[in-house]
Formats: structure tokens, C-alpha cells, sequence
């Protein structure tokens, strides 16, 4: 067979353990610390649930690869599965694309690193150190695999230990804030926030090809491929599900919580305060000086997230200045994204008499912004 010739001289040496080291090794990356924040900010206290059904998504990926490797157990992954069934042209189609996906990616990830190391030094000599970095990078990479299957085997454990550390010690220490009375959602998550989260945790979760391409390496392939495969889908959605426990059952607030002093240029008196509460409330105010026929009360609403950005409602009652009477109501309905101490967003207002009857007025979202109160 082709793909045993394409393994001449291989040792095979690649153990469960040391299979499920490179694929989390693979995966695993620094989306992780950014992740469950970003997930929470999607779908709030049901991240978890989100991860689940990504992992449950994966897995039968997971479990198409266990099987292709079990049976061509051969070197370069997809490569050889799809020479095995479809023949040398989809084959060479597959591996080329592959072989861009990871070249671009090590490239990126080597470029980063090397900003980073460098963003401290004198702008003289950064140019030359980055390149400096990121040959000493890519070159010991390479000498570890010069020497052989079993070296390499160990210095992928290892890294794999150190990336796994930092996220250990934050389940570790972030347990204390697990409690299982801040799983209850206020507001169910929109289907685009859903659909967002469901995309980065496939995202978060792919690239278990990438380490299959050594499958002509690895020892008693029929059973070690899919083990490696299941543990690390168990371990890697076990610890995602942990870490967006975490923050999704903190105390952080949302960033919307605060005051803030907001400008409406489509409002008669265009410059209001809101105050935004942490249990999904929120109060409006302004003078009372932009209607000459009417007097309004303060408005009073509710907010939720929804993936990055907040929307919501208030109202207000509104008085006949002359006869003092009840004349109808106002409704604002408001989406707002928040980015540091302000946020922009449109609100559409709507108008009733005291009947209940709609007015006449403009439908159309308008734009306003408002600005955080801070102390000092």
C-alpha cells in the first residue's frame, strides 16, 4: 500500500498520552483566557450549556477522524484518509490546504510571540530582534523534531503542562464562586447571540487535525488515535465548561451598570441621566423644560444583554400642564453597545394618548450616546 511506503522507516512511538498532549497542545491556545468572558457576554450564566453543545458538535467530527484513523493509519491525517477513498488528486487538494491552514497559523502565532517579546526594546534594534525571535523559535522547533519521535514526544508533554497550568489554578481558585442560584438566566440569550457562541466554541474546539498528520508514528494507531481523540474532547470541554462556569457566576457586573449622562439630540430637552442597576432595572430623568403642553414623570424600564450589546425599555407617564391630567405615555425602546466609559446605540420612541392610542410620530431607531459618571 502507498501509505505504507509513505511510512518507510517511521518509529512508531506515540502513545495515548502523548497523542492527546499534542492534539490539546494543538487546540489549546490563548483564546482560552478570552473565551469564557467573551462567551458569558453572548449567552450570560448559559456559556456552559453553550460549550456542551459544541463539544457534543465536535465529537462527531471527532468520531469521523477516530474511525479514518483507526482504519489508514498513515502519515499525513486527512491527507492520507482522503487518498485512501477518493484517490491522489482530492488527496493533494486536501494536504495543500491543510499544509496553508498551518503554515499561516505557526506563522501568525510566531509573529505575535515576537511582538510581544520585543515591545519593551528600543525601536532601533526591534526590527532585527523580532527576526531574531522568531528564527530561534521556529529553528529550536525544528531540532526537536530533527531528533527524533521520542524527543519530541516529551517536549509536546511538556509545553502541554505549562499551557494547562494557568487555566488549573483558575478553576482551582474560581470554584468558590460557582454557585448553582446564578445559573438562573434573567433573559434568554437571541438566536444571533446563540448562533455567535455556538461559531467561536466550534472555533475554540477545532484543529485536532493537525497533530493526525503524525499518525504514521503513532502506536497501535487502531486503538490509540481513538482514545487520544476522546480524551481530549472530555478534558478540553470539562475545563471549558469550568472556566465559563467561573465569570458567568461571578459578581463582575455588566458594563452597562453605572450612571451615565446621555445626550439625545431628537429628545425636546436633549440631555438626560441613566442609571443602569445590576438586577436588570434602570430610571431616566431630565428637566422638566422640553414640552410646553406636557409634564413628565421620570422613566423607569429594564434592560438585558444581549451578546455585546444591552437593549431595553422605559416609560414615563405624561400630565396636561393646564389641566393637570393624566395624558398618556411614552415608550422608549433602546439598543445600546457599551465600549469603555461610553456607548452609542439608537432608540425608537413611541407616543400614547391617554386612550391608549398610538400618536403619530417617527418609528424610525434615532441615534444618542451616552457618557459614564465617574468618581472622582
Amino acid at each position: 500500500m502507498a501509505e505504507h511506503r509513505r511510512d518507510a522507516g517511521l518509529i512508531r512511538a506515540v502513545g495515548p498520552w502523548d497523542l492527546t498532549a499534542s492534539v490539546i497542545n494543538c487546540v489549546i491556545g490563548a483564546s482560552i483566557f478570552v473565551l469564557p468572558a467573551t462567551l458569558a457576554g453572548y449567552v450570560g450564566s448559559l456559556a456552559p450549556l453553550a460549550v456542551l453543545v459544541g463539544a457534543i458538535a465536535v465529537g462527531a467530527v471527532a468520531i469521523c477522524f477516530a474511525e479514518a484513523g483507526s482504519r489508514v493509519s498513515t502519515s499525513g491525517g486527512t491527507y492520507g484518509y482522503v487518498d485512501a477513498a477518493f484517490g491522489p488528486l482530492p488527496a493533494y487538494v486536501t494536504g495543500t490546504l491543510q499544509w496553508i491552514a498551518d503554515t499561516l497559523g505557526c506563522a501568525s502565532i510566531a509573529a505575535a510571540l515576537a511582538d510581544m517579546a520585543v515591545s519593551s526594546l528600543s525601536p532601533s534594534i526591534v526590527t532585527p530582534m523580532r527576526a531574531t525571535v522568531i528564527v530561534v523559535v521556529i529553528g529550536s522547533l525544528a531540532i526537536v523534531n530533527i531528533g527524533g519521535i521520542a524527543r519530541a514526544a516529551r517536549f509536546v508533554n511538556a509545553v502541554t503542562l505549562l499551557k494547562l497550568l494557568p487555566p488549573v489554578i483558575f478553576l482551582i481558585v474560581g470554584v468558590s464562586a460557582v454557585h448553582i442560584a446564578n445559573f438562573a438566566e434573567r433573559a434568554m440569550p437571541s438566536l444571533e447571540a446563540c448562533g455567535r457562541a455556538l461559531i467561536l466554541i466550534l472555533f475554540a474546539l477545532s484543529g485536532m487535525e493537525t497533530s493526525l498528520s503524525a499518525s504514521g508514528e503513532v502506536l497501535y494507531p487502531a486503538r490509540t488515535i481513538p482514545r487520544a481523540l476522546a480524551l481530549f474532547l472530555a478534558s478540553v470541554a470539562f475545563g471549558l465548561c469550568g472556566c465559563t462556569s467561573v465569570p458567568s457566576n461571578s459578581s463582575l457586573p455588566n458594563p452597562i451598570v453605572g450612571a451615565w449622562l446621555v445626550k439625545d439630540p431628537n429628545a425636546p430637552f436633549p440631555y438626560h441621566l441613566y442609571v443602569f442597576n445590576g438586577d436588570g432595572t434602570m430610571q431616566q430623568a431630565n428637566p422638566d423644560a422640553g414640552d410646553p403642553h406636557h409634564s413628565d414623570s421620570d422613566g423607569k424600564g429594564v434592560w438585558v444583554a444581549d451578546g455585546g450589546r444591552t437593549k431595553g425599555k422605559w416609560v414615563e407617564v405624561l400630565a396636561d400642564r393646564t389641566t393637570h391630567q393624566f395624558a398618556g405615555r411614552l415608550e422608549v425602546t433602546y439598543d445600546i453597545r457599551v465600549v469603555g466609559d461610553s456607548y452609542t446605540g439608537t432608540e425608537t420612541v413611541r407616543s400614547y394618548d391617554a386612550a391608549g392610542n398610538l400618536n403619530a410620530g417617527p418609528a424610525t431607531p434615532a441615534q444618542f450616546e451616552g457618557k459614564r459618571v465617574k468618581f472622582p
